[in-house]
């Protein structure tokens, strides 16, 4: 990653806040200290079993984009890779 990218990694909400904005309210957190940080892009990665993160990352603007990072090949077809401009 360059200077102007930051990743959010290793975020989860306990299954007993789920649908309850917890998790938007993490996210939106954790993009308005990029923002105050002066990163220009936001990336993230997340497994295809869950299920429901893609949809709230897309809600905050994220968009699906090729993979990033060096996971390995294999290993690619089950994760989902997103970013944002901020």
């Amino acid at each position: 990653q360059d200077n102007k990218t930051c990743e959010m990694t290793r975020l989860f909400v306990d299954p007993t806040c789920h649908g309850k904005g917890t998790g938007r309210r993490l996210c939106q957190s954790l993009l308005d200290a990029a923002v105050k940080d002066k990163y220009k892009t936001i990336r993230l990665d997340t497994g295809h079993l869950f299920t429901e993160a893609p949809g709230l990352y897309e809600s905050l603007g994220f968009h699906r984009c090729t993979p990033y990072n060096d996971y390995p090949r294999r290993m690619q077809p089950y994760m989902v890779f997103l970013e944002r401009t901020l």
